[in-house]
């Protein structure tokens, strides 16, 4: 992180708050999560989830890293074609595909995973119009769990529908049915739980492709990440490591096919790559206190910190300003944002002193923020990069203007 005086002297020239971005971060979640996947399976794949953050700097990196993009509509697909990924090492998912992303996928050699029975009219109808064009194609499975709630997407693999799909598929002379994928987010993500989800699609695959397996199995995501202490305290649950998901989740390969034989296992990890490399820096505007609540508002809003509005609170950090102001406030402290909703709530019970002008560092921003942060009331704000062994400050994303913000409506000019 950069230093205090760097902070609070890009908090003045960032009024509406910043992110910082910690590359090398990013870097040791990629390569701690592979290894505790090949260490114990040789056919192992990372797919990005540009969903989780777009950021170009962070798809890039994942592009130099080796690991694959994972996309879900086709902004996403058009972002990974701009950065350079090749289009074998696109993987399309999502349960809204066009004729045209099919297509443009299938062009660039790219596997597209169907999650809906109209996906499979829509590959009929190219299959039979681009005869000379490979499709290469996976199904996504919805499997049950028990005590689990079943996910609406994907085919039920108890169903008829996904064996009619099954055989229309495997019908098509040009399309390649190569996989399996199954992307589902047990309630606690325990490790037990996706073992058994990685048992039932290994078995299900060997029904359908014999003992030797298909060309992949993809597990989808939804691991948790490394987080602080505080943060970890907050859940009741146990949080796994990588490492107990990289145990539970390969054992039914390796039982199977072997440690190097068998489908290549894809793993789509977002949060757990991104959660803890992003930190948002804001500074306090105002203290006051209502109907005996002590309250701070800040420059920021729960919107870049947690816009799914989670009741837990960040890991913070607080970096008093050389301010001598008076006006401070006494914990515990409710910390809101901007925006005027009553639930922009971005901390509660703040357990330390604050005062005007000091600034507050959110950890653990680096999943959804940037991508769901809506254009309401402000656009969002700049990120800047860093690496450990260099304070050099380097710009990733510039701050949002009303520009950026209206170019796609029509003035009446009359």
């Amino acid at each position: 992180m950069f230093d205090d005086k760097k902070l609070l002297l890009m908090a003045k020239e960032n009024p509406l708050g910043f992110y910082v971005c910690n590359m090398d971060t990013f870097d040791f979640n990629y390569r701690e999560f592979y290894s505790a996947f090949i260490c114990h399976y040789d056919k192992i794949k990372l797919a990005y989830s540009y969903k989780t953050n777009y950021l170009p700097a962070l798809c890039q990196r994942i592009k130099h890293l080796g690991g694959y993009a994972e996309v879900v509509s086709r902004m996403e697909y058009d972002l990974a074609l701009l950065l350079g990924v090749a289009g074998e090492d696109i993987v399309f998912n999502g349960p809204l595909k066009t004729y045209d992303d099919y297509l443009l996928a299938s062009k660039h050699g790219s596997l597209v995973n169907l999650s809906e029975a109209y996906e499979v009219d829509l590959l009929q109808d190219l299959s039979r119009e681009y005869k000379e064009i490979k499709h290469r194609v996976g199904i996504r499975c919805a499997i049950q769990l028990q005590g689990e709630m079943p996910s609406r997407f994907g085919f039920d693999v108890s169903g008829e529908h996904f064996h009619s799909a099954i055989n229309t598929i495997s019908n098509l002379s040009n399309v390649q049915l190569e996989g399996l994928h199954c992307h589902m987010i047990p309630a606690e993500r325990r490790p037990e739980d996706y073992h058994e989800i990685s048992s039932r699609l290994v078995e299900i695959s060997k029904q359908i492709w014999g003992k030797e397996g298909p060309g992949f199995l993809d597990l989808g995501g939804g691991f948790f990440s490394n987080m602080s202490a505080d943060l970890r305290h907050q859940f009741k649950i146990k949080i796994p490591t990588f490492k107990e998901y990289g145990i539970a989740i390969t054992e039914p390969f390796v039982s199977s096919f072997g440690r190097n034989g068998g489908p290549q296992l894809i793993l789509e990890p977002g949060l757990a790559l991104v959660a803890d490399t992003l930190n948002f820096i804001c500074k306090v505007v105002d203290v006051k206190r209502v109907a005996g609540k002590n309250t701070v508002l800040v420059s920021g809003s729960v919107y870049n910190t947690i816009p799914t509005k989670s009741q837990k609170n960040l890991p913070l950090t607080h970096i008093e300003s050389d301010s001598e102001s008076s006006l401070f406030i006494e914990p515990p402290i409710d910390i809101v944002g901007y925006t005027c909703m009553e639930d922009d709530f971005l901390y509660r019970d703040y357990d330390k002193r604050l005062k005007i002008n000091d600034i507050l560092v959110f950890g653990n921003v680096g999943a959804y923020s940037l991508v769901l942060k809506p254009p309401f009331i402000n656009g969002n704000v700049p990120v800047f990069s860093y690496r450990d062994k260099s304070d050099e400050k380097k710009i990733l994303k510039r701050e949002e203007t009303l520009d950026d913000i209206i170019r796609t409506y029509e003035f009446d000019s009359k």
